[in-house]
């Protein structure tokens, strides 16, 4: 049976091969027959660029194949027609030349400069971790990184040729795949036809693992190190890998405003080249901004750097280590070719700002891929430690430092969001390690907190208070729909909505409209608002609105976020130039026909929502 299986198993390319989901395909416009990229001379990351393909064969008929033709330099797709009228989008070239002419205010006013030497968890249990901070010199820091004569050659020799690289299309703003072997000969070859940045490269499990160690106060305070068990069941949450990055970058990258996996801290220690970074502090009004601009349907053409009060422009040299605290919002520019270690860390000085970022991630759809690893799993095994050092500080009638309570706090309270949301419990009782009990657990850990504070009045009455609501509404179940409204992130659902089935909608701002209560009434009342347009140097900005006090309306519309990749719904014969996964078995059925972009899309939504909510495939709750 297993041979006819073989035999009835569709063949492709001039190898007289079968589709294999792991190799990069190329569809022929001309006879429709598909032909690994390998087999042809054909990189992934050209394919974008090609408009018509001839396979060997059409080509003796019908000619090489042909290139898109550039028609702008200031658009994500550079083949669109320039009417003088289309914004600049991030990443291109144009938006990378005028970037490089803006002014910013001095960052002296919000990064530190001590010494390496300073940096311990003494230093940070004073001072906190709330600023940058650039190390001058290595020196103090017990930091091990390679030479600066190493290479991206030695980075191939140490990670392997076959390791696959998520590598991003600068002036696209898209994502692709390259192997090291591919990376390496594109890196080499001067003069580039196209820009493309090397930023996730995780080597944890790579012999380079052995050349980089992260500062020793980062190896002290990181989550990692400190909580993650020795031995986890083998069907549970692994081991999070995250703490060593290898990033390549080559001239005029340009990775847009972000804020990394998990609200993580970062560093980074540039061995060559030069980095720039652009950062914003993370306050409530900058938070609601940025999650805005994320969700607007024009968010490539508008620099959120724009839309703040303050954005801070700090160069990065070879030698020099920098520290990016939880939540700050950051872009980066590469000015020329550059490689650079890092890593991120979750850590006791910034718990706050660690959950909202994570709760901002899922409220945004963010997918799977880009969230941190077996973070849910880290938190429950970080509050389970820090419960049992409470108590020593209990039995021994000790002060703990109010920055552990206060961060303890926000713990417990997002465990118990995560536990008690009928809506979410499913998505999120998974991640819950064998042999917590997180009821029992977060009820100690909130007396704990409570008895700790009435011990030591110097406490705010603010926090106690906090502590108090929370008791008061003990199980009560919360939903999960976003809400914008006075500033604050809050949830709500009414009683119709409980009993609607699910839909693919998302409630998701509107940035053209402003929302107000209604005097004296329940009701809301929405006030039309135009956009406005305002210079600032050679750029033109689209102001959103909601700058100051983050208003927005609440309007039912398809995520834009989740919409399929362009791959797949561009028009003509670029519909079906990448053959992955995910995409072949809609493509198979229909060889040469244009994929519904309608179906393309339910299906992507489906699948992206029913791993949110923890749905099967039918829509129902999965069994736990």
């Amino acid at each position: 049976m297993a041979e006819k299986a073989e035999e009835d198993e569709e063949l492709y390319c001039i190898c007289r091969q079968p589709y294999h989901p792991e190799d990069f395909m190329i569809e022929c416009d001309k006879c429709s027959d598909w032909f690994h990229g390998c087999c042809v001379g054909v990189e992934e990351y050209q394919s974008n660029d090609i408009e018509t393909y001839h396979c060997p064969n059409c080509q003796l008929i019908h000619g090489p194949l042909i290139l898109k033709r550039r028609r702008n330099w200031h658009r994500h797709d550079y083949s669109e027609l320039n009417d003088g009228h289309n914004a600049i989008q991030s990443g291109t070239v144009v938006f990378v030349n005028k970037l490089k002419k803006m002014k910013f205010p001095n960052s002296d006013e919000v990064v530190l400069r001590p010494k390496g030497s300073d940096l311990t968890l003494d230093w940070f249990s004073v001072n906190g971790f709330k600023k940058p901070m650039i190390i001058e010199e290595p020196a103090g820091l017990d930091l091990k990184v390679p030479p600066s004569d190493f290479t991206i050659m030695d980075v191939e020799r140490y990670v392997g040729s076959l390791r696959e690289l998520d590598a991003i299309d600068v002036s696209r703003q898209d994502d692709i795949k390259m192997k090291m072997r591919e990376w390496v000969e594109y890196h080499s070859t001067l003069p580039r036809t196209k820009v493309i940045n090397v930023i996730s490269l995780e080597f944890s499990d790579t012999p380079l693992t052995e050349l980089v160690e992260p500062p020793a106060v980062v190896r002290e305070m990181d989550w990692i190190n400190i909580h993650w068990p020795n031995k986890v069941p083998e069907d549970g949450p692994q081991r999070p890998q995250v703490q060593k990055y290898c990033l390549m970058g080559t001239q005029d990258s340009y990775t847009d405003f972000h804020v990394d996996f998990g609200g993580t801290s970062v560093w980074y220690h540039i061995i060559w080249g030069e980095k720039v970074f652009y950062l914003i502090p993370p306050t409530e009004e900058n938070l609601l901004l940025y999650e805005q601009w994320v969700l607007s349907s024009n968010q490539s053409e508008i620099f959120f750097g724009s839309q703040v009060k303050r954005c801070y422009c700090v160069h990065v040299h070879p030698g020099n280590t920098l520290f990016i605290p939880s939540g700050w919002i950051h872009a980066v520019l590469t000015p020329k070719d550059s490689l650079v270690f890092g890593g991120n860390f979750l850590h006791v000085f910034g718990i706050e700002l660690q959950t909202r970022v994570y709760d901002m991630e899922i409220r945004l759809g963010t997918p799977e891929k880009f969230l941190h690893p077996s973070y849910e799993s880290l938190c429950w095994y970080a509050a389970k430690n820090y419960h049992q050092e409470l108590l020593e500080h209990i039995q021994g009638s000790s002060c703990p430092p109010s920055y552990l309570l206060t961060g303890l706090s926000s713990l417990a309270h997002t465990l118990h969001e995560w536990t008690n949301k009928k809506e979410s419990a499913q998505y999120h009782n998974w991640s819950i390690p064998q042999g917590i009990r997180p009821g029992t657990l977060i009820n100690q850990l909130k007396k704990a907190i409570k008895l700790l504070k009435t011990n030591h009045k110097h406490y705010s009455s603010q926090e106690t208070q906090f502590e108090e609501e929370e008791e008061q509404h003990g199980e009560t179940v919360e939903p999960i729909k976003l809400r914008l409204s006075h500033g604050q992130i809050s949830s709500y659902v009414d009683k119709k909505q409980e009993k609607e089935p699910i839909t693919l909608k998302l409630t998701l701002p509107q940035t053209k409209r402003k929302r107000r209560k209604a005097s004296e009434s329940s009701s809301e009342e929405f006030i039309e608002k135009e956009d406005k347009e305002y210079e600032d140097g050679e750029f033109v900005y689209t102001e959103l609105v909601g700058k100051g006090d983050a208003g927005a309306i609440i309007n039912d519309r398809e995520d834009r976020l989740w919409k399929p990749s362009s791959k797949l719904v561009q028009k003509g014969s670029h519909t079906k130039k990448i053959k992955r996964e995910e995409d072949y078995e809609p493509i198979k059925k229909q060889a040469k026909e244009t994929p519904s972009v309608s179906k393309v899309k339910t299906k992507t939504v489906k699948q992206r929502l029913g791993k949110i909510l923890g749905l099967d495939r039918t829509g129902h709750f999965l069994k736990k």
